[in-house]
C-alpha cells in the first residue's frame, strides 16, 4: 500500500473515532452502561443449565429403573430437549428475544459505522481533544500544508 494511502487510512479512523484511545473511552463506557439491564448471558446460561439438568434428572430416572448409561443417556436426549422446550418456554422466549435486541442492535451499529465511512453521517462522539493534541488535522485540504513540509 502506498505512504499516502496510510496516511488516508489513519485520518479516516480519527475522523471517525477508531483511534486506541477513542476505543478504550467507549469500552469502558458502554460496560457500565450496559451492566444492569443486559440480561442475555444469564437468561442463556439458565436456560442451558436447566435443558442440562433435565436431560440429567431423566438419565438418573431411567438407570434407576436398571437401563444401561449409555442407552438411558441417548433416551434421555431425545425425550430431554423436546421436553425442555416445553417446560422452560418463558426462558426460552427470554433468551430469543436477546438474541433479538443484540442482532437489532449489532445491525444499527454496523449501518452506523458503513454510513460514517461512505461520509454520509458525521460521527457523534469522536474523540475530544485529538486536534489539540498535536494530532494531524483530518480534513485532506487541511494536511497538505504540512505533509510537503515533512517530506
Amino acid at each position: 500500500m502506498p505512504a499516502g494511502a496510510w496516511r488516508s487510512v489513519t485520518a479516516t479512523r480519527r475522523r471517525l473515532g477508531l483511534t486506541r484511545r477513542a476505543r478504550r473511552a467507549k469500552g469502558a463506557k458502554s460496560l457500565v452502561d450496559q451492566a444492569p439491564k443486559d440480561r442475555f448471558a444469564v437468561d442463556l446460561t439458565l436456560y442451558l443449565l436447566a435443558r442440562f439438568a433435565l436431560v440429567a434428572v431423566i438419565t438418573v430416572l431411567l438407570v434407576a429403573f436398571r437401563v444401561p448409561v449409555l442407552v438411558a443417556l441417548i433416551i434421555a436426549m431425545v425425550v430431554g430437549f423436546p421436553l425442555g422446550l416445553l417446560l422452560f418456554r418463558s426462558l426460552a422466549a427470554r433468551v430469543t428475544a436477546g438474541l433479538a435486541a443484540r442482532g437489532e442492535r449489532r445491525r444499527a451499529e454496523r449501518e452506523k459505522l458503513r454510513a460514517q465511512l461512505r461520509g454520509d453521517v458525521e460521527p457523534d462522539d469522536g474523540p475530544a481533544g485529538d486536534a489539540a493534541d498535536g494530532a494531524r488535522p483530518t480534513d485532506p485540504a487541511d494536511r497538505r500544508g504540512q505533509d510537503e513540509g515533512r517530506s
